[in-house]
This record gives structure tokens, C-alpha cells and sequence, in this order.
């Protein structure tokens, strides 16, 4: 004869079971009872537990097994029988002290995932937080670098979705969401970086500081502030200002280096970045021409020379003005007698 009884904590359940069969001369006594379970109220995953069932006195001893739903467990138990001499009767003891998170009813997030929710909008993001496997729900908080931190938020079930404005400054800010769970002490946090689509916008740097003379190496780089990445484009005007076919075309980059060589005609130079959200351009940068060092000293010297030669011409023709006007005012000494 097979009696079946279930105990209950939380979402578990355990039955023992008593056989009955001939053992020598004795009779078999069916448990008088239920089997007894103990245990803490709150089952924590991750921490040690005492769950023992033990079951009512009986012949043979009772078999005793812990089952979740219709489900036995899977694990490994600590069984024991004890005999009582005064009855002739056995009581099986079986301890069970690991728990799974599906065991229960209360447990901390697994994960913590926060990503940047792709809109497609210029000026609004979103980021999602997800306290994952968790129960009872978690509490999710945020915190930010941006500097005004404003936000709109939908709270789920262990979701937390934000909708921000942003601006090109917000850009590469961070963003903390941090879940506090009930019965749990530890604080779980992730963060990410803000990345939002943007149109790109352009900045110039050249290798060398204008002017420059003629057959110099010069190096142009245009740096395109955008995401995603799209294509840049530098092209050049010459004298009839029509564009050339000379120029750099570069796809799917944050920069674009145009190298070239200084002639003795000033050039034009022009640097386009595109991507899915719009475009801008540098406007035309002219590369002035200068002269080279080694001509820019020898003028400098005829210069010098020029002005030293004028300042003692001009010295010169002072000193011979004053000799005349010196000769022109003294009387001569036949005058002087005369008077």
C-alpha cells in the first residue's frame, strides 16, 4: 500500500512513500502521519540551506524524496535511518542543503544589461536598463556625466527605459543604472556610453603653419565628428574655380589625410563629410604661397644694405648743406675793415 504526502515552502514540495513487503516475522506498520519539514522561510540562491524532511515512525523505513511542483529534484540528498528500539520502527531522515534559483521565489538579478536604443532621432535617445531573472522586482536608479541630467522613464517589470534630449557635448557622456532588489544587500550597476546618431561636422588641421614656399610637402586633414561614420571628400579649386578630378575620397572614416605639394599658384582645397543624417563642408581653404627661407634671408639682406647705403647718402649730403650755409653766413675780412 503506497501513501503519497507533499510539503510545501515557498514553491517546493516533498512526499515520502512506504513499501510494504514481508521482513521476517514482522508485520508492516504504515507511517502514521505525514513527514515533518523544516526550513528557513526565505530560500536565497547562492546560500547554504538546512531543508530537512523527516518522516513519521514506520516499518519499513520510509522513503523520503523532495520534489518541486511534480518534479523531483535533482540533486543530491543526505539520508538517514534511525532505529527505535522500543517500537521496532524506522524514521527516515533526508537533509537537503543546496537551492537552486528555480527552486524558489526570491532571487537576485543574474545580470544587469543597460544598452542605447537606436531611435533615429537627432535630438532623443533612449537607454534601457534590465534587471534580469530577478524577483521580487528590483528598484533601478540612474546617473549621468552629462551635466543637466533630465530624463522622461517607463517603468517595467524589472525594466527601466529613459527618453533624454542631447546635444554634439552629451556625446560620449556616461550613464550608470544601479538595482536595488528587497531581501538582498548587494547593489548590482552597469554603465554604458552615450552614443546617438549625429551629422557629421568638419575640422581642418594642417602639417605645417601657412605660408608656405613652393614644392613643400603639406599634409590636410579633415576630422568629420559624426555617427555613424560616412564619407569624406576633399576637392580642389583652381584658377577658373572649376573642381578638378585631383583630390581624396575616403568611405566609412572618422578622418580623411589629402597629401600634396606646394606649387607656385594658390590653390583652393574643400572637405565634404557625409553621412545618413546630413553633411558639412570646411568651406574653401586657400594654402597661400610664401617664398622659401633662403630667398626670404637674401631679401632680407639686400634690404639692410638698401638702408644702410640711404642713411649714409642722406649723411653725407646733410653734412656738404651745412659747410655751404656755413660759408654763405661769414663775412669776409675786407668787409670788416670797410665798416
Amino acid at each position: 500500500m503506497d501513501k503519497t504526502h507533499k510539503w510545501r515552502i515557498g514553491t517546493s514540495y516533498g512526499r515520502y512513500v512506504s513499501i510494504s513487503k514481508s521482513i521476517g516475522q514482522l508485520e508492516n506498520v504504515n507511517p502514521n502521519g505525514p513527514p515533518n519539514i523544516s526550513a528557513n522561510e526565505e530560500l536565497l540562491e547562492g546560500e547554504t540551506v538546512d531543508i530537512t524532511c523527516t518522516s513519521s515512525s514506520a516499518r519499513p523505513p520510509p522513503l523520503l524524496k523532495f520534489l518541486v511542483e511534480a518534479t523531483e529534484i535533482d540533486t543530491n540528498t543526505n539520508v538517514s535511518t534511525i532505529y527505535e528500539d522500543s517500537t521496532g520502527l524506522y524514521t527516515s531522515v533526508s537533509k537537503l542543503h543546496s537551492f537552486k534559483r528555480e527552486w524558489g521565489n526570491k532571487n537576485p538579478p543574474s545580470r544587469l544589461i543597460i544598452a542605447v536604443i537606436d531611435q533615429g532621432n537627432l535630438s532623443t535617445t533612449a537607454v534601457r536598463c534590465s534587471a534580469l531573472d530577478s524577483n521580487p522586482v528590483c528598484n533601478i536608479k540612474w546617473e549621468s556625466s552629462i551635466e543637466v541630467f533630465r530624463y522622461t522613464i517607463l517603468p517595467q517589470s524589472n525594466i527601466s527605459t529613459i527618453w533624454l534630449n542631447v546635444t554634439d557635448v552629451d556625446y560620449g557622456k556616461q550613464i550608470n543604472c544601479s538595482a536595488e532588489c528587497p531581501h538582498f544587500l548587494n547593489v548590482l550597476s552597469n554603465s554604458t556610453i552615450l552614443i546617438f546618431a549625429k551629422k557629421p561636422k568638419v575640422e581642418i588641421r594642417l602639417s605645417s603653419v601657412l605660408p608656405v614656399p613652393p614644392n613643400t610637402n603639406l599634409a590636410l586633414t579633415c576630422f568629420a565628428n559624426a555617427y555613424p561614420n560616412g564619407n569624406i571628400t576633399w576637392t580642389t579649386l583652381k584658377a577658373p574655380n572649376a573642381p578638378t578630378s585631383d583630390g581624396e575620397f575616403c568611405v566609412n572614416a572618422s578622418t580623411c589625410i589629402y597629401e600634396m605639394t606646394t606649387s607656385d599658384v594658390e590653390q583652393e582645397y574643400n572637405c565634404i563629410a557625409k553621412n545618413a543624417h546630413g553633411s558639412d563642408n570646411s568651406g574653401f581653404l586657400d594654402i597661400a604661397i610664401g617664398i622659401s627661407s633662403g630667398i626670404a634671408f637674401l631679401l632680407i639682406i639686400t634690404v639692410v644694405m638698401c638702408l644702410c647705403r640711404y642713411h649714409i647718402q642722406a649723411k653725407n649730403r646733410k653734412e656738404d648743406n651745412q659747410t655751404e650755409m656755413a660759408q654763405l653766413q661769414s663775412p669776409t675780412v675786407a668787409e670788416s675793415d670797410g665798416t
